[in-house]
């Protein structure tokens, strides 16, 4: 197998690894061994998914390369490999490709169907519409492990001065960013929401912390209308777009709005499909080509509501059914005939944010209904700090 990853043996530096690990515990909260706890929980898991690779996997070459790579670390270091795994001594370049690992499992053979499908949601912010500000996403994956939430319970009254959201951006192959900042993603973002008194301000946080995340496209405003979004699918790019006045903004899973960022993520999946002698015809593909469309679908279908932009309209935009680039999908397959994961609308989530509102729509498992045929559910929700 051709493998577009290279595990060169980096020297880590456990002065700046201490450095980094204190920064991140002073910006997250918690303590350096509770996020050093979790990176074990996460190494751990990530290395039993690297013993059980199969030999006729694709990936096997590559598993051979990080198991290589980690035993050469550890004679380097003069340190067992349950130390390196406990962080100070981790070479920083390891820890980025078990970071990236998760997707490895289920690529497909010969790039044919298989191959785990990814988030491909969607979501946008109006700043004015009849009903207010408003927030719109749709929550789109295979439903093979979904449970629709009975109840909602408010969260604390919010601390945020910024709300994002996100949608999944994620490449089976990316390259090793040249830092790290060991702090999960989630962690991060809250913290820069808190932190950041603007859209614009939080973006410029972001884009200090690039090399710490990828795999995510953020959609981000604040009470005072102001308004971005971030392509982020690899660690190593980043693109903003931060809006000066208010207006329209949204988000696509899979797709990067950013001309040259597009580019960019079109190359390292031509990589892969390359490593595994697969084309654009195959099911990934066919599934990134309608990835594509859909955002297109979105971008228009927002065009056209921008003169007089109203609930019910964008309502109306998120529960498309015509196809191609429907928006509400009810388990469609991504290739017809191949045994790929159908495509579900599980969720659908409006957020009114002047009445401190969250509308809910569920798929309805039992009764197998789509999330555009069961009842519209209202909790009360406060996005933004008083």
């Amino acid at each position: 197998m051709k493998t577009h990853f290279k595990l060169p043996l980096i020297q880590n530096n456990e002065a700046r690894f201490r450095a980094q690990l204190g920064e991140a515990s002073r910006l997250s909260g918690k303590s350096g061994d509770a996020i050093l706890q979790k990176l074990d929980v996460f190494v751990e898991r990530t290395m039993k998914h690297l013993d059980g690779v199969d030999r006729k996997s694709p990936m096997k070459g590559y598993a051979a390369a990080f198991h290589a790579a980690l035993a050469a670390s550890t004679k380097a270091a003069g340190k067992r490999a349950r130390d390196l795994l406990r962080g100070f001594f981790y070479p920083q370049h390891l820890i980025f490709h078990l970071r990236t690992y998760p997707p490895y499992p289920h690529l497909p053979q010969g790039g044919k169907a298989g191959a785990l499908a990814n988030e491909k949601c969607r979501a946008a912010y109006l700043p004015s519409t009849d009903v207010g500000p408003l927030l719109a996403k749709n929550v789109d994956d295979p439903i093979r492990n979904f449970k629709p939430s009975r109840s909602f319970v408010p969260p604390k009254p919010a601390e945020n001065h910024v709300v994002t959201d996100g949608t999944g951006s994620g490449l089976h192959f990316d390259e090793e960013p040249p830092d790290f900042f060991p702090v999960d993603y989630a962690t991060m973002l809250h913290t820069v929401c808190k932190a950041a008194r603007g859209a614009t301000e939080a973006v410029e946080m972001l884009e200090n912390l690039s090399s710490n995340w990828g795999g995510a496209n953020v959609l981000l405003f604040d009470k005072g209308k102001g308004s971005a979004r971030i392509d982020k699918c690899s660690y190593n790019r980043f693109a903003a777009k931060v809006n000066a006045v208010p207006c329209m903004e949204h988000i696509s899973g899979m797709v990067c709005q950013d001309p040259a960022y597009k580019e960019y993520q079109r190359s390292l999946r031509q990589a892969y499909l390359d490593s595994v002698g697969g084309d654009w015809s195959g099911y990934e593909g066919v599934f990134w080509e309608a990835c594509d469309l859909k955002e297109t679908v979105l971008a228009d279908g927002l065009k056209r509501l921008e003169p007089q932009p109203t609930y019910d309209g964008l309502l109306k935009l998120f529960t498309r059914h015509e196809k191609p680039g429907h928006l509400c999908k009810h388990g469609e397959p991504v290739v017809q005939g191949e045994p790929t994961p159908g495509e579900y609308t599980l969720q659908r989530n409006f957020y009114v944010i002047e009445k401190n509102e969250y509308h809910r729509w569920q798929w309805d498992v039992e009764k197998n209904l789509p999330t555009c045929q069961t009842p519209r559910e209202v909790f009360p929700l406060q996005l933004f700090a008083s």
